[in-house]
């Protein structure tokens, strides 16, 4: 079926429909238009006053933790390039510090260290080795030292049909 078709199809039931309700038609018609003659009679009776622009500070959104939020809070911040407070004495800026001089001198993050990736590999080629030896045969799971049971378990009861 065309798009002119549905279009045709669809044009036509939404008249048949409208046909049928005449008072539903009015008001659909009516009300928008009572609105927006209110709205327009209020513009013109009081006009809109001119605002000059504003400049607001940057402030942390509640997403990054109560310390900075916190922090903004503080009077003797100096903003940075970005416009956000920064405290020369803040334990968070020493810890950042800290954080990095540790990653400096113990080079954590450099090519020659392996990374996550090989320990991922690692970590999937041990997973590999347990699930291809396979159980024995005689193996019952009741006995293992994991599962311990009542008289009631279900781990002893026969399943019935």
């Amino acid at each position: 079926m065309g798009f002119l078709h549905q279009l045709h199809l669809l044009l036509w039931k939404n008249v048949s429909l409208k046909r049928r309700g005449p008072w539903v038609l009015a008001f659909e018609i009516f009300i928008p238009l009572v609105l927006f003659f209110i709205l327009l009679g209020l513009r013109e009776k009081k006009p809109a006053i001119p605002v000059k622009e504003a400049f607001y500070s940057a402030a942390p959104l509640t997403s990054a933790g109560i310390i900075p939020i916190m922090q903004s809070l503080c009077p003797d911040g100096q903003r940075d390039e970005f416009g956000f407070l920064q405290y020369k004495n803040s334990t968070v800026t020493q810890l950042l510090e800290r954080l990095r001089e540790v990653v400096e001198q113990n080079r954590l993050f450099t090519s020659d260290r392996p990374g996550l990736g090989q320990d991922l590999e690692n970590l999937q080629q041990h997973l590999e080795g347990l699930s291809s030896t396979p159980l024995p045969p005689d193996y019952n799971f009741t006995r293992s030292p994991g599962l311990t049971g009542s008289r009631d378990s279900p781990l002893k009861r026969p399943v019935s049909q």
